[in-house]
C-alpha cells in the first residue's frame, strides 16, 4: 500500500511540475524509441551568421535528468548498446554547458550520473556498463527521488527536462504496482508511426553511423 501511496504522488507531481514551478518538463519514452526521441527533441544547433549576435540571448542550455528503468541486474547487451548509442547521439547534440543527471529506478533504484556534462562520455559509458557498482546513491524510491532532485536541481538559465526511459525488457524483475501506475500514465497515439520512425531513421542515418563509429 505505501508503494502505492508514492508513486500516486509521484504522478501527482508528474503532472503538477510545471504548474507548480513552471520550470520542469516532463517526458517518458519507451528504450526503442530513445534515440528517435533525441532527435525530435535535441536539434542539432544550426547558426544563423547573419543573425548570430541577435539571437545570441535567446540560446538556453540543456538540464535534463534521465530516469532509467532497470531490472535487479544489469542492462542485458543489447539494452546496454542501445543506451550507449543513445548518450553517444545526445553528446553530439548537446554542449558542454548543459548537465545530465542519470537517476534509476524499479529493479534497482538510485543516483547514477549526478549532474555531468554531456561530453564525459567516458563517464556516462562507463555507468551504463555496470549500473549496480556506479550507483552513488542509493534510493528506495528511484521515481520520487528523481523528481525531488529535478525539482531542487531546477536552473533559471536552461530548460530544464525530466526525462522517464521505459524499458519493457525489465519488467520480468518491475513490481506489479509499478508497472500499473507506469500504463496509466502513458499516452498512446492512435495514428500509425511507421512511417514517421523510417523518415526519421532515414534522415538520421548519416548521424547515427557517425556515432557508432566513435
Amino acid at each position: 500500500m505505501k508503494t502505492v501511496i508514492n508513486l500516486l504522488i509521484c504522478l501527482y507531481f508528474a503532472t503538477g511540475a510545471n504548474a507548480q514551478t513552471e520550470n520542469l518538463d516532463t517526458k517518458s519514452v519507451t528504450l526503442d524509441n530513445f534515440i528517435s526521441f533525441i532527435a525530435d527533441n535535441f536539434p542539432l544547433e544550426t547558426v544563423d551568421e547573419d543573425n548570430e549576435g541577435e539571437e545570441e540571448d535567446e540560446i538556453t542550455s540543456q538540464n535534463i535528468t534521465f530516469l532509467l528503468e532497470t531490472s535487479k541486474r544489469n542492462f542485458s547487451t543489447e539494452d546496454e548498446i542501445i543506451l550507449k548509442q543513445a548518450f553517444k547521439f545526445l553528446s553530439n547534440r548537446l554542449t558542454e554547458d548543459d548537465t545530465i543527471t542519470i537517476i534509476v529506478y524499479s529493479g534497482q533504484n538510485g543516483l547514477v550520473i549526478n549532474n555531468e556534462s554531456p561530453k564525459s562520455l567516458k563517464k556516462i559509458l562507463h555507468a551504463l556498463s555496470d549500473i549496480k557498482d556506479n550507483i552513488t546513491e542509493d534510493y528506495e524510491d528511484g521515481i520520487g527521488e528523481a523528481y525531488r532532485f529535478a525539482n531542487s536541481n531546477l536552473s533559471q538559465d536552461a530548460n530544464n527536462i525530466l526525462v522517464m526511459v521505459r524499458n519493457p525488457n525489465a519488467k520480468s524483475d518491475a513490481k506489479p504496482d509499478l508497472e500499473i501506475v507506469e500504463q496509466s500514465n502513458v499516452k498512446v497515439s492512435k495514428n500509425n508511426t511507421k512511417g514517421i520512425v523510417l523518415l526519421t531513421a532515414i534522415s538520421l542515418l548519416p548521424e547515427l553511423i557517425e556515432v557508432i563509429k566513435k
